[in-house]
């Protein structure tokens, strides 16, 4: 094992240190883990390795104190360092080129870039120590021939140029030309205005620190640029040439004079354009294979969900004509992929008939995607419909995947459509229209064949007319329209309902209910039943919980006179019942003691239903 093999790694976090050193030993490199700081400097100056990679963030002293005092001793002021960090601002990077680093890698890393990084230090550790044997050899011979030392610059492969201390070209070799596409009545003009100590894109960069390091007399080696030539040409004002632009590694060697002072300054360029693009190609992979396991991720997140899901019920439970006609027109569009607009009050099964849909569908292999856009606030909707990228908004901290991107080669269900808020109607005619949408903060069009089912209890006709809803979006949803009744108006399946949901809950509950008396069954169809059917498996859950015996009975509102008109709406009555919970929680939303726990709601949701029945916190 050569010295230039062996590697320090000093990290204070105990997994992040066994990660790397398991990782680079795999390659037949040797490791040497060191958790302080302290521990590190004293290993590193017993024995100076190949390599030193560096945490910034560590107690005692900090990687940035650390790498300064290694490159105040001589026997590891050469030594390349490395900074991993989860700072990856580019304060942090100067910070850390000032102190000696040469590279930075930000966490969380990716293996394959910690050993492209290492391999590419160490290779380039090993020229260095090669070439610079070299300088200095002939540097010592330079005062005796300096035709030898023009002799080693001009035959070799590597592309070099010397600088004056002031950063002027004095001299560069046929390599370098051959690697810059200029001829020398081109570089001529490039070499009378050029000065390496101001190079602006190296400034950009946050590299100057390590330039001024090299003309202060010290070797240094920037981290892999990618330099642009043409920029570099206008920026100097030069016209009519054209010179490459590719990635290299500079390694810059001080020549000094028998005083120590610098003379002149060696650039040795290094062309890593394949290397840097085979790097580049991988992140890319990497980075597809990262959206295709989010992808994978959502869609298992979502179907849990939907695994998880409580149905009011599983089959569909009538016999009237009612329902048969609205069956029979599932039956029609099923097949289809036109977009179904299911009408009908709350609570009578309007999920279930888009259920059906979705089965009897050509696209029942794949989960039925939902969202209820009542549930949702105003200022998620969107994100949750048609996704977002990371940073697209405050607290947007990932990449989300959208219902139509998650619904692809499937259904998507929009509940409580008459619910959108109106300035996003038009994004989703858009998709209706062309397939076609964008996330949240990426200018990228995507596409959905999700073929749309909505459903609304509201009266869409209406909502159009008070300007609440576009009517060009109405018109494209009403394609095919489903009707689902009110339980008022088959009250003929109300026995057959009530026997389901009785045989359904009293398993569950432990009872053996066995007698419904002639009378109270003929009193449930005869009642109105607002809430419809989940009102009816409501009432039958309530009364099996006060049941004794195999009998069930069941307490139907009394109203002394059946006349009076000056009757609560339910929204009515929802909106006093949450004004109450709040009042009585101290307006505390969400969290420990809070409203949304006492009403059993998620917190958006509650706060969904105070957006829409326009309950708003009172100022103190």
């Amino acid at each position: 094992m050569n010295i230039e093999d062996d590697i320090l790694i000093v990290d204070d976090e105990i997994p992040n240190l066994r990660l790397l050193t398991e990782l680079l030993e795999k390659e037949g490199y040797q490791v040497r883990p060191a958790e302080r700081a302290q521990t590190a400097l004293d290993s590193a100056l017993a024995k100076p390795p190949g390599l030193i990679l560096l945490d910034v963030r560590m107690p005692e002293i900090d990687g940035f104190e650390l790498c300064r005092r290694l490159k105040q001793d001589k026997r590891t002021k050469h030594i390349p360092i490395i900074f991993v960090s989860a700072l990856n601002d580019a304060e942090a990077k100067v910070q850390g080129f000032e102190a000696g680093g040469v590279d930075f890698i930000s966490k969380p890393f990716q293996e394959l870039e910690i050993l492209a990084r290492v391999g590419t230090h160490m290779s380039l550790h090993r020229s260095q120590q090669h070439i610079g044997q070299l300088v200095d050899e002939r540097t010592s011979e330079v005062t005796e021939s300096e035709a030898r030392f023009r002799n080693l610059v001009e035959q070799s492969p590597l592309a070099m140029a010397i600088f004056t201390p002031d950063g002027q070209f004095t001299d560069v070799n046929p390599a370098w030309y051959s690697q810059w596409g200029l001829n020398r009545e081109e570089a001529t003009e490039v070499f009378a205005r050029y000065n390496h100590r101001t190079d602006k894109q190296l400034e950009d960069l946050g590299v100057e620190p390590l330039v001024e390091r090299a003309y202060a007399g010290e070797s240094v080696v920037l981290p892999p640029i990618e330099y642009i030539g043409n920029r570099a040409l206008d920026e100097m004002g030069v016209e009519d040439v054209e010179a490459r632009s590719r990635w290299i590694q500079i390694h810059l060697y001080p020549i000094k004079d028998k005083n120590g002072s610098v003379e002149s300054v060696v650039n040795i360029n290094m062309d890593i354009t394949e290397q840097k693009q085979a790097e580049i190609e991988l992140r890319t992979a990497l980075e597809e294979i990262e959206q295709l396991k989010d992808r994978l991720e959502a869609e298992s997140a979502y179907l849990q969900d939907e695994i998880k899901l409580e149905h009011n019920f599983e089959n569909i439970i009538g016999q009237s004509e009612s329902l048969k006609y609205v069956l029979h027109r599932v039956e029609q569009v099923a097949p289809m992929d036109s977009p179904v607009l299911i009408l009908g009050e709350t609570g009578t099964g309007k999920e279930l008939m888009a259920r059906a849909l979705h089965e009897l569908s050509p696209h029942s292999k794949r989960a039925l995607v939902k969202v209820n856009c009542a549930a949702l606030p105003r200022e998620l909707i969107e994100s949750e419909l048609f996704g977002r990228e990371k940073g697209a908004f405050t607290g947007a901290t990932t990449t989300q995947l959208g219902r139509f991107e998650l619904a692809k080669g499937s259904t998507l269900f929009l509940d409580e459509i008459g619910e959108l808020p109106l300035e996003l109607q038009p994004k989703l005619l858009g998709v209706l229209e062309s397939g076609e949408f964008e996330r949240l903060g990426s200018p990228r069009t995507l596409h959905s064949d999700a073929r749309i089912i909505a459903a609304t209890n509201r009266v869409l006709e209406e909502e159009v007319r008070k300007g609440r809803f576009r009517e060009d979006l109405w018109y494209r949803l009403k394609v095919f329209p489903i009707t689902v009744p009110p339980l008022r108006e088959h009250p003929e399946d109300i026995p057959l309902l009530v026997q389901w949901f009785l045989d359904q809950l009293a398993r569950k509950m432990g009872k053996d209910i066995t007698e419904i008396p002639k009378r109270t069954m003929q009193m449930l169809q005869n009642y109105s039943w607002p809430g419809n059917v989940r009102e009816l498996k409501h009432a039958v859950e309530s009364a099996l919980i006060t049941a004794r015996g195999k009998r069930l009975d069941f307490e139907f509102p009394q109203v002394a006179d059946s006349t009076l008109t000056n009757f609560k709406s339910f929204e009515e009555m929802e909106r006093d019942y949450i004004l109450r919970i709040l009042k009585a929680k101290t307006w505390r939303i969400g969290g420990k003691n809070s409203a949304a726990l006492a009403l059993g709601m998620h917190v958006n949701t509650l706060r969904g239903r105070m957006k829409k029945l326009g309950i708003k916190r009172p100022k103190s």
